[in-house]
């Protein structure tokens, strides 16, 4: 585990983001994989994914960003040298975990309505409702897999977390074939067998991180009130800020589904070959949250923003890598997930589109990361719910909705919100509020750390 106190070079923050890309590119593949599988067997699997992943996302959303919190609280611990603190924080966890999944579980009945309400067509319907049911049923192993994940990623260990992906990624890779095209005396499952896989995946990921802890976790801590308290703070907001941004996903998912099944399709392909080239900057921020919240902890303010600076200019620099091959060649990236010539014509300029902004992402989101690793959420939660819901959004609807730009015009709201969250954030990031405000240190104090 790295010292909250050690000096901070671009090597020791690569040190620990390595293995976040690891587990976050496995993933990623993971799901290119699941829709290269599904665009063999046509546009209707593809757009059946888009339509109910969101669903599934806006399931897991508030739980995964509260779960968040241990994140960063046991970061604080972790900075401040409290190993007793950390672990109990790590049980609180768990329990919210099991309540999380279990509140999950009794929200199953409301996928087919909610598919009716973002105007999935029947046919879309009659395969993305199967497969909301199955990976619903999967909540649970989602939540305690992010809890246990949090709870290693605070202490500073990203390894752990790495291979626990890998493992479960791999049997979810082996089981995808067999079940979405039937082979031997199975039958052909569809997008159903790639729901189950994703399940038992997410159930073996969750076993091997419970049995990676166990002998750390000795004794059990009861449910503690005041550090559940200490997790909802922090947590909620983020919690909040996911289940707005999920939820302006499936009314963003909705334009699209207006606009055509094939605009559909093409964004969910779009998505995933954007996903892959933001994976180095995701993980950057992942890294941001913890090497930043181990400074708060330990009232290190300066090294807060020199984890900050190091972060943000690696990610700028991967992001500008990975425009490239956005700009240069995206029919043949649209080729790989078997897209049609129709699909194609619509991914190419928004590719290239998102290529011209690609570095502003890059410095977005690692702030964005070291405002949670502060505890600053509450900021951070408002600014991405206003950029969501009164740009991205309204841009979107009149652009797709009232002149027909269908998915260049929807991709232009991102745009928008992109732009808007890298100017406010920014400032955030310039003052001194964002690392005081959950510290309990006032501003001067921050200002006296930094001199």
């Amino acid at each position: 585990m790295l010292a909250p106190s050690a000096p901070l070079t671009h090597r020791r923050v690569l040190s620990m983001a390595w293995p976040v890309f690891v587990s976050l590119s496995s993933s990623t593949v993971l799901t290119a994989v699941d829709v290269l599988y599904l665009g063999w067997l046509g546009t209707l699997p593809l757009a059946a994914i888009g339509a109910s992943a969101a669903l599934v996302f806006l399931l897991t959303a508030f739980g995964t960003g509260l779960l968040a919190g241990v994140r960063v609280k046991v970061a604080h611990s972790t900075g401040a040298h409290d190993g007793g603190k950390a672990h109990a924080l790590g049980w609180q966890g768990v329990w919210l975990a099991l309540g999380l999944g279990l509140v999950a579980l009794t929200a199953l009945p409301l996928g087919e309505p909610a598919l009716r309400l973002i105007g999935a067509s029947d046919e879309v319907r009659s395969l993305a409702h199967p497969y909301f049911l199955v990976r619903g049923t999967g909540a649970p192993f989602d939540f305690l897999f992010a809890a246990l994940t949090c709870w290693f990623q605070g202490r500073g260990d990203t390894r752990t977390p790495m291979i626990a992906t890998l493992v479960a990624n791999a049997l979810n890779i082996v089981l995808d074939p067999p079940l979405i095209f039937g082979w031997g005396p199975l039958p052909q499952l569809g997008v159903v067998g790639a729901a189950a896989t994703t399940v038992a995946g997410q159930a073996l990921g969750a076993t091997w991180l419970a049995l990676a802890a166990r002998r750390t976790w000795r004794p059990i801590v009861a449910p503690d009130r005041r550090l559940l308290a200490d997790i909802w703070s922090v947590g909620a907001p983020q919690g909040l800020q996911m289940v707005l941004d999920v939820a302006s996903y499936a009314v963003f998912a909705s334009f699209l589904a207006r606009a055509g099944d094939v605009h559909l399709a093409a964004h969910v392909i779009v998505v995933r070959i954007v996903l892959l080239s933001f994976l180095p900057t995701h993980a950057l921020m992942e890294t941001t949250i913890i090497l930043v919240g181990q400074a708060v902890g330990a009232r290190d303010f300066a090294g807060a923003r020199h984890a900050l600076r190091l972060a943000r200019l690696q990610s700028m620099l991967f992001m500008a890598v990975c425009a490239v091959p956005l700009l240069v060649i995206p029919d043949q990236l649209a080729a790989v997930f078997g897209a049609s010539g129709e699909v194609r014509d619509l991914l190419r300029p928004v590719a290239r589109l998102y290529a011209t902004i690609q570095v502003l992402d890059g410095f977005l989101t690692v702030t964005y990361g070291a405002l949670l690793g502060a505890g600053d959420s509450r900021f951070a939660t408002r600014a991405l719910v206003f950029a969501g819901w009164m740009v991205k959004l309204p841009v979107a609807a009149v652009l797709v909705l009232h002149f027909g730009r269908g998915l260049l015009g929807a991709w232009l709201g991102i745009c928008a919100e992109l732009l808007l969250l890298t100017l406010v954030l920014g400032a955030r990031a310039r003052g001194e509020g964002w690392l005081s405000a959950r510290a309990g240190a006032p501003s001067a104090m921050v200002a006296t750390e930094e001199r």
